[in-house]
């Protein structure tokens, strides 16, 4: 099922044992585009211990109960690799990121992961990517909103793009191969289209496209 990352944010983490925790944020590889971290708040509220878990270790998520199973016990989900979530997280120290490596491979059954392992510089949050600017062929045009992730590949498959600053202004959806090139450290995002593409897109509305709303698109 593919659904924005807006939407997945907020929902319940449920362990072998009970809830354990919130999903506060989707990190993912931005050369990849595949999702590599689900960030769990083990707090009531979002501003508690915040954890990673791995998209291997959900056994089922129902997004229209907001709920996320996970096969691991409530204490594991505790005790997983704490996140900075408030600094970019290409930023990490070498160290921090070998431990989070090493506690991965623990709790997916990889065998003799080096302990030495380094960190990916391209991994990224779609919480703090929301805002980047949108330009196409010919020119500015609004900025990301949201992502849509495929909770099967764990992969996210497109940019929501808010047009609103271009009269009379809309969502639509932006598949990948349409991005020419990105600038992480200014916000921008370079399309091969043009404004009047984009802007002929269907409009996006709701949480989670259909598939054939997708095929559609095509």
């Amino acid at each position: 099922m593919s659904i924005t990352a807006k939407h997945a944010y907020g929902a319940s983490i449920e362990g072998i044992d009970g809830r354990a925790g919130t999903l506060y944020d989707v990190l993912f590889d931005d050369q990849s585009w595949r999702v590599r971290h689900l960030v769990v708040s083990t707090e009531r509220w979002f501003h508690g211990r915040q954890v990673l878990i791995e998209p291997a270790v959900v056994d089922r998520a129902d997004w229209s109960e907001q709920r996320v199973s996970v096969r691991l016990t409530k204490e594991q989900v505790r005790q997983s690799p704490p996140a900075q979530t408030d600094l970019p997280l290409a930023r990490r120290n070498d160290q921090e990121a070998a431990r989070m490596l090493v506690w991965e491979a623990y709790w997916l059954g990889i065998p003799d992961m080096p302990a030495a392992a380094r960190g990916d510089p391209h991994l990224r949050s779609t919480k703090v990517l929301v805002g980047l600017h949108i330009h196409c062929a010919d020119g500015p045009l609004g900025h990301v909103d949201d992502f849509i992730i495929d909770d099967e590949t764990w992969r996210i498959r497109y940019l929501v793009v808010e047009t609103r600053n271009w009269w009379p202004g809309k969502r639509v959806l932006v598949e990948l191969n349409w991005i020419e090139s990105i600038r992480w450290e200014d916000g921008q995002v370079y399309l091969t289209l043009s404004r009047d593409e984009v802007l002929g897109r269907p409009a996006f509305e709701g949480s989670a496209p259909s598939e054939q709303s997708l095929v559609d698109m095509r």
